[in-house]
């Protein structure tokens, strides 16, 4: 799919990351006229990984020097490992090629495996996004009030009933998903092989009990939607500037899972399983990465940079984007790699609880 003379539409950042324009001049020195820019995308067409890749595309188009065409280049397989193996892989530096990063590649690289040849600390980051996530359950079936209503009941039913998830794989993105029940000492039985989109369609048709949407995705068509009683249990936030998790901004009067297990047990979470918690959960909200591949050139990356910049100026784009994101905060260039490097850190005594849990239950290697 190739795009061409898009209409002038810009992305809007989260506040406090707007860039003024006269702090974005571009990097005259780089031209791509008259190339073909590449998006590798590591999964099927229709995703969000997908989506984001060609939402941004025509604005790509007609920010970067010299206008040239952007195609978004499908290469499913493996959760999305197959398609970052390949973005690691090519030799084109000149930034013809780009790669998008995900929840369930950021997934499998923590984890490791033998599948997994790319390493995303070695990549040069664009822009990072944050996205927030809600964990919700049919209060119906479940006698889940959810919330704060009632967090010591809601956990006494979770360990007593069987909280049925849909995952794709043990080690997908809904790893999250099932280690947030787990946190609680919830009784999880997950379905497996089921897509994001699938997932939904089962919780809809209550094939399973519970389920985790992004923020955006579950105020447009989770809430409000069922024939039941859906309740949503706790965000998973984000992490502040001082390590403390924060409410998410798009669902502000929910709490935390950090709240809600405080409110249940009467202490704060810590331990093994926390930290294995606060891992894959903050793997999952740093939700989409567009990079470039290791050793591009810096001024090829400041012109990336400088033209996502001047991309996020303009509200027409901020408000597509935030269909899909929200309104976490955004991170350019190297500001993204501490925040990349803080969710892949795994603790040994997390990796150890996490490889027990995942070889016990699934007969999973880590």
């Amino acid at each position: 799919m190739i795009f061409r003379n898009p209409a002038k539409v810009m992305l809007t950042v989260a506040a406090g990351l707007l860039v003024s324009i006269a702090a974005v001049l571009p990097a005259s020195a780089v031209d791509f006229s008259g190339k073909k820019i590449t998006i590798i995308t590591p999964f099927k067409e229709g995703g969000g990984t997908d989506g984001l890749a060609r939402l941004f595309a025509p604005y790509l188009q007609k920010e970067l020097p010299g206008n040239p065409d952007v195609i978004v280049l499908n290469q499913p397989g493996g959760g999305g490992v197959t398609g970052s193996n390949k973005f690691q892989r090519t030799d084109v530096k000149d930034g013809t090629v780009l790669g998008m990063g995900s929840t369930s590649t950021f997934v499998a690289y923590a984890i490791g495996g033998d599948k997994v040849k790319y390493d995303p600390m070695t990549w040069e980051p664009i822009i990072l996004m944050l996205r927030g996530a809600i964990v919700y359950a049919n209060g119906d079936k479940m006698g889940l009030k959810g919330g704060l209503n009632d967090p010591k009941g809601d956990v006494a039913i979770a360990q007593s009933k069987p909280v049925v998830i849909g995952m794709k794989t043990p080690t997908s993105a809904e790893l999250s998903d099932y280690i947030s029940w787990r946190i609680i000492g919830a009784n999880v039985k997950p379905v497996f092989g089921l897509s994001t989109s699938k997932q939904r369609k089962a919780y809809f048709r209550q094939e399973i009990m519970a389920n985790v949407d992004g923020t955006g995705p579950y105020l447009k068509k989770v809430a409000g939607k069922s024939d039941f009683n859906t309740v949503p249990m706790f965000s998973f936030g984000y992490d502040g500037p001082d390590g403390n998790r924060l409410r998410d901004p798009d669902a502000p009067e929910l709490p935390t899972m950090e709240e809600f297990y405080q409110a249940a047990f009467g202490k704060a979470p810590k331990g093994p399983a926390y930290d294995a918690y606060r891992n894959i959960t903050g793997l999952r909200v740093m939700s989409k990465l567009i990079a470039l591949p290791p050793g591009t050139p810096k001024e090829v990356v400041d012109t990336y940079i400088a033209a996502m910049k001047r991309i996020a100026e303009d509200p027409k784009a901020a408000k597509a984007i935030k269909k899909t994101v929200g309104s976490l905060p955004v991170y350019y260039g190297n500001a993204a790699k501490p925040i990349m490097a803080g969710g892949f850190k795994i603790k040994p005594s997390a990796r150890e609880w996490m490889a027990k849990e995942l070889g016990e239950k699934f007969n999973v290697k880590m």
